[in-house]
């Protein structure tokens, strides 16, 4: 982009001295991309160390997956909250034990190369990696639609649900990732299969919140791949499977004694019909808990296909809304939907879209409000009504914005 305007502004005058500037440029452009990137490391680095001597950052459940992740490499039940409260009780004097013990089974092997050494590197590990990726998802982004103008590209960096990951040592970050890498497919002009192959496998880290999107995305996958793709991806589950089954296939009694004991009370759809239904907590039916996001997929199914990026962003967004259960730091899988709505708003040159943005950012000042509050629901409700509005409003800024400033075929060579 910097040399398109380069070439575009020069004077036939100035040729000379713009192409000595332009190769000048070029030679410099390496040294100043590994300059910024050991600085931005460094950063992180100092901003991961602030936290692992925190006493409350970056704690509360990567407190308990650190913990189960212990037990299992003990030979002990990950999932046995006795055990994980005897284990934690020196760590746990000041901190209220989650219990939300693991996540899922299959996300053990994903735990274990942040979680097998002791608790303060693990905090490190897990708060430099999720920093890391973060950074990560902003950059490509930019690479693939437009870096965001002036100063908001520091609203990113105020996104609720990733300083709530941050606050509670979550790794939903990874979501974002699987997001962004979903985005890049769709707009690719080759749809290279192992991005999405990619995407999926981050993904069913929580596939609670996608029970919509992933359907649809499946058919668009196999749309438009080829049957040799299509193996290839076959094989990647197959191999993760193997190695993400330890729990499933060695020790299926402990998934049987997952108990949680918390009725997973959370800001979606799926609560209100269950509790409308009469049933609270682990009493209603499996299917009554899926109800709204198989509905909604099976409505969408008749008429909608996943060919661009808004269509993509609006339907992640109704998989969130219409999940069994997610928590405010599982939304991080909206983050592209959060740039793209600033991107849209920043470009618009109608002064009353200010009036938008002033709107839907008003909400990152109620951030220490969000740590006072003893459960997420009320302020995961904030979050889906805001982000929801906020894309009614603006969804066709958003379209026009994708449309102006999508890259195919620089996201199709990365």
């Amino acid at each position: 982009m910097f040399l398109v305007r380069v070439f575009t502004n020069c004077a036939p005058r100035n040729k000379q001295r713009s192409s000595l500037r332009i190769r000048s440029y070029l030679s410099s452009a390496p040294t100043m991309r590994h300059t910024h990137l050991v600085i931005t490391l460094s950063l992180f680095a100092v901003v991961s160390l602030w936290i692992t001597r925190s006493p409350l950052f970056g704690v509360f459940d990567s407190l308990t997956h650190w913990g189960a992740v212990q037990l299992f490499l003990q030979g002990h039940d990950p999932y046995d909250f006795d055990a994980l409260r005897a284990l934690l009780s020196e760590r746990m004097k000041n901190v209220p034990l989650s219990q939300r013990i693991g996540g899922h089974p299959w996300t053990l092997t994903f735990m274990l190369p942040f979680y097998a050494w002791p608790f303060p590197l693990a905090k490190f590990l897990l708060a430099f990696t999720n920093l890391s990726v973060y950074h990560l998802c902003i950059v490509r982004l930019g690479k693939m639609w437009n870096p965001l103008p002036r100063f908001t590209p520091l609203l990113m960096w105020l996104y609720i649900p990733f300083l709530v990951a941050m606050y509670f040592g979550q790794f939903s970050v990874f979501l974002a990732l699987g997001t962004v890498l979903l985005l890049e497919w769709i707009q690719s002009e080759n749809r290279p299969w192992w991005k999405w192959t990619a995407a999926m496998a981050l993904l069913a880290l929580k596939p609670q919140g996608f029970l919509v999107a992933a359907p649809l995305l499946g058919l668009e996958f196999l749309r438009t791949t080829s049957p040799t793709d299509r193996v290839r991806t076959i094989g990647v589950f197959a191999l993760l499977a193997v190695i993400s089954s330890p729990l499933l296939v060695f020790f299926p009694e402990w998934i049987a004694s997952n108990h949680f004991s918390h009725d997973l009370r959370t800001a979606t759809l799926s609560t209100y019909v269950r509790e409308a239904a009469g049933f609270f907590g682990y009493d209603s039916p499996l299917w009554l808990w899926a109800l709204p996001a198989l509905a909604s997929g099976a409505l969408l199914a008749r008429g909608v296909m996943i060919t661009n990026a808004p269509t993509l962003l609006v339907v992640l967004l109704l998989s969130q809304l219409t999940a069994p259960y997610i928590w405010v730091y599982d939304a991080c899988a909206l983050m592209p939907l959060f740039y793209a709505l600033i991107g849209a708003i920043a470009t618009m040159k109608e002064p009353r879209w200010r009036w938008h943005l002033g709107g839907i950012f008003a909400s990152v000042a109620i951030f220490p409000i969000y740590l006072s509050i003893d459960s997420d629901f009320s302020f995961m409700v904030m979050h889906n009504v805001s982000m929801g509005i906020a894309t009614a409003l603006v969804l066709p800024g958003v379209r026009e914005y994708l449309k102006n400033y999508s890259s195919p075929v620089s996201c199709s060579n990365n």
